[in-house]
């Protein structure tokens, strides 16, 4: 799985699960917050409205939780990750 993170190419996820096509569109999204994350904190429901909003596009309650629930994932293996490496 490929991620960038503060410019940086990380690769953490050595099989990642298929993504069904119905969620393309919402991964994508979730990698683009990803890629604006600051530091390893939470990506935070202002900054995905406000990049909802620069992008023109309307979700709802649904898709935010998908994204929270990737973001809360995505997370957790990185924090997985860095203790393992400790």
């Amino acid at each position: 799985m490929e991620f960038y993170k503060r410019g940086e190419y990380i690769d953490f996820i050595d099989e990642p699960p298929q993504v069904p096509d119905v969620f393309d569109d919402i991964w994508g999204y979730f990698l683009d917050l990803n890629n604006s994350r600051v530091a390893d904190n939470a990506i935070t429901i202002s900054d995905i409205y406000a990049y909802f909003k620069v992008i023109g596009v309307t979700i709802g309650h649904f898709e935010l939780g998908i994204l929270q629930d990737l973001d809360n994932q995505y997370l957790h293996i990185l924090h997985a990750k860095n203790v393992d490496e400790l």
